[in-house]
Formats: structure tokens, sequence, C-alpha cells
């Protein structure tokens, strides 16, 4: 087995940096043939907003082709929290039905630019307007 062209800018470009964590959501929920990519993206989704990567459960031996070590991966095993301030940026590949296969890029959001909105009271224009 050898590593796709991106482990290998990864695990080549900063051989001091922490190992990226890499896991499965198949194993969480089973196959889900043309809904697989939904799944990891909202897996993706759920790891930015609350910073915590699930765990791949299910995992009791790692094919010894998959050189983790090596390629500076680390396969999640167990709940991850992540760091609590900062940029995250996290990668959802999909290899679906019938050989369609994607890949997103997300990045969590900047503080400064990105925008809580308060709840509509009841008697505001906004709540008159969603119908409360």
């Amino acid at each position: 087995m050898k590593p796709s062209p991106s482990v290998k800018r990864w695990a080549s470009a900063d051989p001091l940096s922490e190992p990226l964590p890499i896991g499965s959501v198949k194993s969480n929920m089973g196959h889900l043939e043309t809904a697989s990519g939904v799944a990891g993206l909202v897996k993706a989704l759920h790891c930015i907003q609350h910073r915590v990567v699930p765990a791949t459960i299910g995992v009791n031996i790692v094919n010894p082709n998959i050189k983790l070590a090596d390629w500076n991966l680390d396969l999640v095993t167990s709940n991850r929290k992540l760091r609590k301030a900062g940029k995250l940026i996290i990668g959802v590949n999909s290899f679906g039905f019938g050989g369609a296969n994607a890949h997103v890029i997300l990045e969590s959001p900047c503080l400064a630019q990105a925008s809580v909105r308060e709840p509509a009271s009841a008697g505001s224009a906004a709540a008159r307007r969603l119908g409360a």
C-alpha cells in the first residue's frame, strides 16, 4: 500500500509536527451508500463546532501495510479533543456508490468574522417574520 500524494506532503512537510488525526464515520454508522459523503460532512462539522474528533470504533488491529508512524498519521480510536482556539482544517473523503468519489476541505470560521446571532424575542420583527 502506498500513501496518496497528499499524505506524502503532510508526512514530509514538518517531521516535528503533530501527527494528522484520521478516522472513519463508517465504523460508527455502517455502510450508508449514497449518503456516506453526507455522514462524513456532518462528522466534520461536528468536529469544528465541538472541537472534538469522535472515535473510530471497532479497530482492534491496524493493517500492517498502513504505516501510521512513517506517514505521520494518528488513528483516532477514542474521542480526541482538539485545540480550544485557532483555525481547524478538516478534510472529508467519500468513496461512494458506483465509484463516485468526492473530497471537501472545511475550515473553522475566524472568530472575528463569525457573527453570533441572538435568538429573536417573541415580539421582535424577526420573530414575527418567522411566525414565532
